[in-house]
Order: structure tokens, then C-alpha cells, then sequence
């Protein structure tokens, strides 16, 4: 037997229902998703399907956390490079110095 599936929406049905079968048809919502990915705790992967409304929270603060991440590496590649121009001005400086000294010693 082959199921049929048909796209719903569960916000304008009552009771609201993401995913149901009915007379052999698969009723679901298109923004009924399923997520895969490792839990935090554990490392263990997961797979949880939700409605889009219902993973919106989640998937900001993961979201908020990446983003932290990048901060977070942004500011240590800047200090880096701070770090290497502060090094290569003053390698330019020296050299200029031996050079006037070279210069005036003529």
C-alpha cells in the first residue's frame, strides 16, 4: 500500500496537528522539520522533528553561539595582526636607522 502525502499548515486547523495520516494519506506541514545533530552534553548525534515554530528558540541561541564563536575568533586574528605589524614597523624602523647611520658615516 502506497501512502499519499499532502502538504497542511497546523495553524489553521483545530486541534493544531503537524503530521497525521488520514483514509491513507500522509498530512503534513511543511514546515514540520527534522533537525540532526550532536547533542552538547553527551556528543551523541540526534534526530528530533519539530515545528519550525517550536525549533525558532533553539535555533536562535544556536545561532547567538556561533556568533559569539566568530567574535571570538575575529578578535583574536586582529590581535595577531596587530601583533605582526607592530613587529614588521619595527624591523622597517631599524632598518631605516642603519641606513641614515650607514649614511652619515660616510
Amino acid at each position: 500500500m502506497t501512502l499519499k502525502t499532502v502538504a497542511i499548515c497546523p495553524a489553521s486547523q483545530k486541534p493544531a496537528r503537524c503530521e497525521y495520516v488520514e483514509d491513507n494519506v500522509i498530512h503534513r506541514c511543511k514546515a514540520y522539520l527534522t533537525i540532526t545533530g550532536t547533542d552538547a552534553k553527551t556528543g551523541d548525534p540526534q534526530e528530533q522533528t519539530q515545528c519550525l515554530v517550536e525549533w525558532l528558540p533553539t535555533l536562535l541561541i544556536e545561532a547567538a553561539r556561533q556568533q559569539h564563536h566568530t567574535a571570538a575568533a575575529v578578535e583574536s586574528f586582529r590581535n595577531e595582526t596587530v601583533q605582526a605589524n607592530s613587529l614588521t614597523n619595527f624591523i622597517l624602523q631599524s632598518a631605516a636607522q642603519t641606513r641614515l647611520t650607514n649614511l652619515e658615516d660616510r
